[in-house]
C-alpha cells in the first residue's frame, strides 16, 4: 500500500496566487518576504490583499486587479475551513486597512466575496 500526500487547499494558496497573478510575485508586497513566506498562506493572503488595494488606489484597473479579485473569489468559495479562516483573519483584515480601495473594489468583486467581506466587516 502506498500513500500520496495531497496538499490541502490552504497549502495550495501560495502557488495559486503566484501562478494566477504573476504580477503579485513581482510586487513589493510579495518581495518584502524574500521568499520566506511561501509556506505561510495567511501571510501571503494579507500581502495579496495589500497588493490588490494598492492597484485599486493607483487606479490600475487592469488585468492583475481583475484576475486577483477572481482568484480571491475562488479561494473564498473553498470548502476548507482553514482557508476560509485565513481569508477572514488575513485577507479581509488587511483589506479593511484601505477603506477607499475597498469601496472601489466592492463593485468589482464577485457576489460571494463581496457578501463575505460585508458579513466579516459587520462583525469586525
Amino acid at each position: 500500500m502506498s500513500f500520496v500526500l495531497v496538499p490541502s487547499p490552504y497549502e495550495q494558496i501560495p502557488g495559486l496566487l503566484k501562478a494566477a497573478v504573476p504580477q503579485f510575485a513581482q510586487s513589493e508586497e510579495y518581495q518584502i518576504h524574500q521568499g520566506k513566506a511561501d509556506d505561510l498562506s495567511g501571510v501571503l493572503l494579507a500581502s495579496f490583499a495589500k497588493f490588490l488595494a494598492r492597484r485599486s488606489r493607483e487606479a490600475l484597473a487592469d488585468e492583475a486587479l481583475s484576475r486577483g479579485l477572481e482568484v480571491a473569489s475562488d479561494v473564498w468559495r473553498s470548502n476548507d475551513e482553514r482557508t476560509l479562516e485565513a481569508m477572514r483573519d488575513e485577507f479581509f483584515e488587511a483589506l479593511a486597512n484601505y477603506p477607499d480601495a475597498v469601496s472601489a473594489m466592492l463593485p468589482r468583486m464577485e457576489p460571494s466575496l463581496r457578501d463575505g467581506y460585508a458579513r466579516w466587516a459587520a462583525r469586525a
